[in-house]
């Protein structure tokens, strides 16, 4: 369910978001794109089955080839798709060990009927607080579909939110990256290790810790989106969640310092350059970072372009910035393959930071 904006509530929704993860949390069965009140029926599941099939191979496509913001948006809203049909599936499995216990072993778990005194938000908090103790009696603990729709939700309204980059859209980014947090975090809430930790009273930092490299794709993207929606709203949340931030990425780097093309030590580059000396930063160590970030993956253009955006207009080296963008500039995007659509993206990003030079220095 999309909320409106307004910024002091998102503020307390992300810590609630970071601090706690309910049974609604996991789920968040609350309607999906096709406007069920609740995730479709297994009849239905089956009547869906072949519009999924289609959806899934139009983003698999998609996802190689994207050129657009608008095909990016067509992406995410897939995948919502695909989201729905993977709730359909866990629900359907969870109905069928429900409907296999006896009638006194039932009784504990409540009807999955809505009943009659039950207002709709109280049949949904129930729902899915029965969905949540049903998955444990079931041993289903770890729903791996349920965890790759989530983070590649995550994953994708990052990058639909790092799209819009006129000073008009902010609001709407900051909005894209708090959808990008909320399927972040219950990518993290598939893994029972987690929310036992959370439920113990662990922050995250400590709490993603008991997960795996498995699990390394919701501990990125999570990060990610509340670091760019920390930074859009202003110093004073940067700093207060970079503790958090910093502790969750130095978890990466030790399950996987190459993932996804040096992400961990990109992520700390810019951290340690961006954050005041009072706060931790160093721009010594953000300079080093940056480089085991290019010694896995040179010629991804996103470092690039943070080393000139950040290090080097902080340390006020116009050379360094010009370099840095003629790179990303004169560089095929087809030398990651895999990764044109945002090589495209980080070319204009480059030439639009180009354009602005006289203003940095």
């Amino acid at each position: 369910m999309k909320a409106p904006w307004r910024s002091a509530g998102l503020a307390c929704l992300v810590v609630v978001l970071l601090s706690g993860c309910s049974g609604r949390d996991v789920f968040g069965w609350q309607s999906d794109l096709w406007g069920n009140p609740y995730p479709p029926q297994a009849d239905e599941i089956d009547a869906r089955y072949g519009h999924i099939e289609l959806t899934r191979a139009r983003s698999d496509s998609l996802q190689m080839s994207w050129k657009t913001w608008q095909e990016l948006r067509e992406l995410c809203d897939l995948y919502e798709e695909q989201l729905a049909y993977c709730q359909a599936r866990a629900k359907e499995r969870l109905e069928r060990h429900y409907t296999s216990l006896s009638p006194d072993s039932q009784v504990r778990f409540g009807p999955p009927e809505r009943q009659a005194d039950e207002s709709e938000e109280d049949y949904l908090q129930r729902a899915n607080d029965r969905f949540t103790a049903l998955r444990e009696a079931a041993g289903q603990e770890f729903d791996d579909e349920l965890y790759n729709a989530f983070w590649r939700l995550a994953n994708n309204y990052y990058f639909l939110a790092e799209g819009l980059r006129d000073e008009s859209q902010h609001v709407q980014r900051l909005d894209t990256h708090h959808k990008g947090m909320l399927y972040g975090e219950r990518a993290l809430a598939c893994f029972p290790a987690f929310r036992q930790a959370i439920a113990a009273g662990e922050p995250v930092e400590s709490a993603v810790t008991r997960i795996n490299v498995e699990g390394i794709e919701a501990i990125y993207w999570t990060t990610a989106n509340l670091a760019r929606w920390a930074n859009l709203m202003g110093l004073s949340y940067m700093l207060f969640y970079k503790n958090k931030g910093k502790g969750m990425i130095e978890h990466i780097r030790e399950l996987d310092a190459s993932w996804y093309y040096g992400a961990a030590n990109r992520y700390l580059g810019v951290f340690y350059s961006k954050v005041p000396s009072i706060a931790g930063g160093d721009m010594e160590l953000g300079w080093k970072c940056f480089q085991k970030s290019l010694e896995v993956a040179p010629n991804y253009f996103g470092t690039h372009n943070l080393i000139a955006e950040i290090w080097a207009t902080q340390m006020q080296d116009r050379e360094l910035f010009e370099s840095e963008l003629q790179f990303v500039l004169n560089t095929p995007v087809s030398v990651l393959p895999e990764l044109v659509p945002l090589q495209r993206i980080e070319k204009e990003k480059a030439q639009a930071l180009l354009d602005r030079i006289d203003e940095f220095f």
